[in-house]
């Protein structure tokens, strides 16, 4: 029961409320009853407002408050301020769901370390199944000894305003292994002050697992990369390489090709085609197959094949590309041993063929010379030489004739041989020199055909690299050639004329006035024994042109001959340097 003392107090209290007088008269005539009530209660006052509204008045009065202050705790509330109140509360719970629900787990830690506030899944992480962690130390599980090491310090930053981030790998309460990505952010009361920090968690282990399968499947990929024999690399827009395998460094014989442009070592004579390429690679997206070449500081040319695969922007321009490099100069090499093993190959046939051809002759033209020296013979030993008659004399004279040219036949196949196989003696030959030196040792021959030999209009010192003896042999025979054949009745005229060629190496010819050659002979003449003419009216083996054609591939050059019947002939042929 309320004492009359205390029931002054109150009524004093009531009517010191800032409220109408409506409202306290009711509020006393309620209270009149509270001499009959328990200690404490609480009152309640309904009205009924001009606006037909409801208002709700509530007196809270605990007597054992009134004896220690000498305070009445009084309130009073409209029932629109109630219902927010329970709006507040459903939103509250409405929010304690929605983080409850997140996919990050959260929690709330004091400056004491302690945990204020978490949500499922934080506690799924780093709390306990049948205990709260509220009110508990951020290390108190002496299982996460990873976390509980880092924790500290990052709390002790993040309490003086850092924002922190870590990864951690942990087993939560189920026995997992979790990947957590964990970033800490002050908490600030309404002032400002720092009162302790946040914690954010993610679950990142499918994203590492994924990251990891990634790695290993990059790591493999970058093994076969790096372990093609081809150099791959990846260009720019402009050339430049901005990716490269482990084969590109001895490609390009550097450390680190990063950065090199690949347009700048293009060989010069190769630019114009390789832009070509460029062209069609930004029209189609790709090119196979182009070979050309490299050149390298040190002058070293190397020979390539490219593959290349575009890259282009969303708007279909070319932005780089992806090239596969393979280095050809050994290929090149081999081809070229193969390329002259196949020349040699047909010099091989070719000298079968002229093998045949002398097996021909042997069985036929010196058949004849060494019948005429067995059966003149026989004659003369049927008689005594000192008892030879005109007749005699005359078969003795036939024998002896047989026998020259049996001889000069021989001569001949000897010195074909000898140029076969003879080592070039390679030397600097001044062109101009050797002609006037031919010219003085052939002048009985020049006067006797009343000829003309024209030297070529070049410097006096022009210099080729040949072997002297076959290079004089080979101009020698080519004029004693051009003099032979000159119609009866005319002078012959010989000009002999040198140009440098588009191989680095010379061109020689030696034109005349002569007879000339019908198309059908161009190749055969340089046959060996090859005649196209009869004895009596050219004299000659028909030798003397294969021994030109054979020095001439000795210096790995090519002779050939244009010419049409009745108006002369022109030989060229090549020297290489």
């Amino acid at each position: 029961m309320i004492t009359a003392n205390k029931y002054e107090k109150i009524l004093n209290l009531i009517q010191d409320l800032s409220i109408d007088n409506n409202t306290k008269k009711l509020l006393l005539k309620e209270f009149s009853y509270l001499q009959k009530t328990v200690e404490k209660q609480d009152f309640k006052i309904t009205r009924l407002k001009e606006d037909k509204k409801i208002t709700e008045y509530f007196l809270n009065a605990n007597i054992q408050d009134l004896e220690v202050s000498n305070k009445l705790l009084v309130s009073y509330k409209e029932k629109e301020l109630l219902q927010k109140e329970n709006q507040l509360l459903f939103k509250e719970s409405q929010l304690r769901q929605i983080i409850d629900a997140l996919p990050s787990g959260i929690a709330y830690i004091g400056k004491d370390f302690k945990y204020k506030l978490f949500n499922d899944l934080y506690n799924q992480w780093f709390g306990c199944p049948e205990k709260t962690i509220i009110g508990r130390h951020v290390c108190w599980c002496d299982r996460k000894l990873e976390f509980n090491k880092l924790i500290i310090p990052i709390l002790k930053e993040t309490f003086q305003g850092s924002l922190k981030e870590f990864i951690i790998s942990i087993v939560d309460f189920n026995e997992n292994n979790v990947i957590l990505k964990v970033y800490t952010v002050p908490a600030l009361d309404n002032n400002g002050n720092n009162i302790g920090a946040y914690m954010y968690a993610q679950d990142i282990t499918a994203i590492k697992n994924k990251e990891n399968e990634l790695k290993e499947s990059e790591e493999r990929i970058r093994d076969v990369f790096d372990n093609v024999y081809d150099a791959i690399i990846e260009l720019d827009s402009e050339g430049y390489i901005t990716n490269f395998n482990d084969a590109a460094r001895k490609f390009f014989d550097v450390d680190n090709p990063l950065g090199l442009h690949v347009p700048s070592i293009v060989h010069p004579d190769d630019i114009e085609r390789s832009k070509f390429f460029f062209e069609k690679l930004k029209n189609e997206g790709f090119y196979e197959n182009y070979q050309g070449r490299i050149l390298k500081e040190d002058g070293t040319i190397i020979y390539i094949e490219v593959n290349s695969v575009g890259k282009f922007d969303k708007n279909g321009n070319l932005i780089g590309s992806r090239d596969i490099v393979r280095n050809l100069t050994e290929t090149v090499k081999i081809q070229k041993i193969l390329e002259d093993k196949n020349v040699e190959l047909e010099r091989y046939i070719e000298s079968n063929m002229q093998l045949e051809n002398f097996a021909y002759l042997a069985s036929h033209d010196l058949k004849a010379p060494l019948d005429n020296v067995r059966n003149f013979s026989n004659l003369l030993n049927e008689s005594a030489l000192e008892r030879l008659n005109t007749e005699e004399k005359i078969f003795l004279q036939f024998i002896l004739q047989g026998v020259n040219n049996m001889q000069k036949t021989i001569k001949s196949l000897l010195s074909f041989s000898q140029v076969s196989n003879k080592k070039l003696e390679l030397q600097k030959v001044c062109i101009f020199d050797t002609l006037n030196e031919l010219k003085t040792d052939l002048s009985v021959t020049i006067n006797e055909n009343k000829a003309e030999i024209i030297l070529p209009d070049t410097p006096k010192k022009l210099f080729i690299s040949v072997d002297k003896i076959l290079f004089r042999q080979l101009m020698q025979n080519l004029i004693l050639n051009a003099m032979k054949f000159t119609p009866k009745g005319e002078n012959p005229i010989i000009f002999i004329n040198c140009t440098s060629n588009q191989q680095g190496g010379w061109l020689i010819s030696v034109k005349d006035n002569g007879i000339g050659i019908a198309d059908e002979f161009k190749e055969k003449i340089f046959l060996l024994f090859k005649r196209l003419h009869l004895k009596k009216d050219y004299d000659g083996l028909g030798i003397g042109l294969s021994i030109c054609k054979k020095i001439v591939e000795l210096h790995n050059g090519r002779i050939w001959v244009e010419s049409e019947e009745g108006k002369g002939s022109t030989f060229y042929f090549t020297i290489n340097n």
